[in-house]
């Protein structure tokens, strides 16, 4: 039987109605509201970007724009699509290492989280996600707490398709410099380390007219291999004189060529990252892409060596037309972890598609929020388009940060609800809110969006940040960073010192990788800061 619901007739509200709704909600928001850019210190040196550190100017029609507060009462739905990007790290990396102008359109939180490893629970049963959450105190406020969403999707099949992995290297005289050529033959070699006897490798260079360094060879012979990237030498023509759109239209006819099925075939771009095409040549090299090759299953990645700035929006793009990623590497670790995590673990599939979250609140637990990050408009001669950022591979995490004021009752009710929703979007009245993934099943070919639900209780608020998970304490303290280098106006006396603390706390065991990588930029950040005359 069809149900039927009728909607009562609106009734206007009478003046008085108005006035006391709004001063409500201008009360409950008071404890996020009163933080202003005002209110940030400028006298104390520990609280300011260290003089070595040069902050470019940030467009001012961009700035801030994702970042407000949205009250509960009259917005209590967030939405937003899961991204692949974490290049971020890697560009504030080098201005903090090298001392080079850094502007707020270099940081994007969101990008910056994701880019450490985080340990989620895998889906159980049939399902291809899982969602978590985790609430603790913020530790830039004492009046408001982080959300922190974690997605995982679920593991990689046991058996999957040999890599044939084709790279097409800038020989410009560009990369002839410690972080170009150099890095790039460092992460072929550990790359040739960890390949399996049946993955393939091929090395194409270009400079003015793209050519074979070496043709498609098996892993297995690795000798061979290693004495071609050995011999890989730059040559004197500049990056400005080069066209990039035949060189790519050649390694995509290589691929082509020599086209198997039972392989994953990924093209990889090892450049300066200087893309020097007019709008022209854009389109045809997102044509080629697009409409020629990714649907015979040939994804394009890219990656950038220099030491400089360059065309992030392009090089990004480029890889999202081409279902693939892009990496930015200045250093040999670096490198050898890019060859290692993402080059030898390239999805042979993808599980999902047009991902996205949908956050809904209850005003009576929360008053009211802000998404933290995404503020970010992308601007590049090669405009990026987001529907081609919506391929999820297996094994794939993902995390999202809110911050979020919290009423009285949340602290002191005490009946606690299941954290797993069955029904309705709305939250039940107990829970602080529901979160909704939405996805596209890939395999299924399934016409419409397949859903996971959960939600967040009152029971989960940790009182102090040493009751939540490392893994909570780490993401906040590099979530801080962002915001204190974005000039938030929100974040009034956190300090450098402050935030290596909260990081070091969640670290104690670890001497390698990424999290140690990112101690020393806070050691380097927290150089003593000259007082201005």
């Amino acid at each position: 039987m069809n149900i039927i619901n009728y909607r009562k007739p609106v009734r206007f509200m009478t003046i008085k109605t108005l006035l006391v709704l709004l001063s409500s909600l201008l009360v409950t928001s008071c404890m996020m509201i009163d933080q202003s850019r005002d209110s940030i210190p400028n006298t104390d040196p520990s609280l300011r970007i260290p003089s070595f550190i040069r902050l470019a100017n940030a467009d001012i029609n961009n700035y801030h724009q994702g970042n407000i507060i949205r009250q509960c009462k009259l917005l209590p739905i967030s939405t937003l699509n899961i991204q692949l990007d974490d290049n971020s790290y890697g560009n504030f990396r080098r201005a903090i290492m090298q001392s080079q102008p850094l502007s707020s359109q270099d940081i994007r939180l969101e990008e910056m989280i994701n880019a450490f490893p985080h340990h989620y629970p895998y889906p159980q049963g049939n399902s291809l996600f899982y969602v978590t959450t985790e609430i603790g105190p913020t530790p830039w406020s004492d009046k408001t707490y982080l959300l922190k969403v974690g997605v995982q999707a679920t593991k990689s099949p046991l058996s999957s398709k040999p890599l044939n992995s084709i790279f097409l290297i800038d020989l410009s005289k560009e990369m002839n410099n410690p972080g170009g050529l150099r890095l790039v033959k460092t992460m072929l070699q550990s790359l040739v380390g960890k390949m399996a006897n049946q993955d393939t490798i091929t090395l194409i260079g270009f400079s003015t007219h793209p050519f074979i360094i070496l043709d498609k060879t098996a892993g297995s012979e690795r000798t061979k291999i290693k004495d071609a990237i050995q011999k890989i030498a730059t040559e004197t023509i500049t990056d400005k004189n080069i066209n990039f759109l035949s060189n790519i239209a050649m390694a995509y006819k290589y691929a082509s060529t020599h086209l198997n099925e039972n392989e994953s075939t990924n093209i990889i771009l090892a450049s300066s990252g200087i893309l020097n095409a007019n709008t022209q040549d854009a389109s045809e090299v997102e044509l080629l892409i697009i409409e020629g090759y990714v649907n015979k299953n040939i994804f394009f990645n890219t990656l950038t060596f220099n030491p400089k700035n360059y065309d992030i929006n392009a090089m990004l793009h480029l890889a999202d037309v081409g279902h693939g990623f892009h990496s930015y590497i200045d250093t040999g670790n670096e490198a050898k972890r890019i060859a290692i995590e993402k080059l030898n673990q390239i999805p042979t599939k993808f599980i999902a598609s047009d991902a996205n979250l949908k956050i809904k609140f209850n005003p009576d637990f929360v008053s009211s929020y802000r998404l933290l990050g995404y503020n970010k408009a992308n601007t590049s001669k090669l405009s990026r388009n987001k529907k081609y950022l919506q391929n999820i591979p297996a094994d794939f995490s993902y995390t999202v940060l809110y911050e979020i004021a919290l009423t009285p009752k949340t602290m002191t009710t005490k009946k606690i609800l299941a954290s797993e929703i069955n029904n309705a979007f709305a939250p039940p009245p107990d829970e602080l809110g529901s979160i909704t993934l939405n996805y596209r099943d890939i395999a299924t070919q399934y016409p419409y969006y397949k859903q996971v639900k959960t939600a967040f209780v009152p029971s989960q608020v940790k009182s102090t940040l040493s009751k939540n998970s490392n893994d909570f304490i780490f993401t906040a303290a590099v979530a801080s960073l962002a915001l204190k280098f974005d000039e938030d106006p929100y974040l009034a006396n956190i300090s450098f010192k402050d935030i290596q603390t909260l990081a070091q706390k969640s670290i104690e065991n670890t001497k390698t990788g990424r999290k140690a990588d990112f101690m020393v930029l806070l050691n380097k950040l927290n150089m003593p800061v000259s007082t201005p005359k």
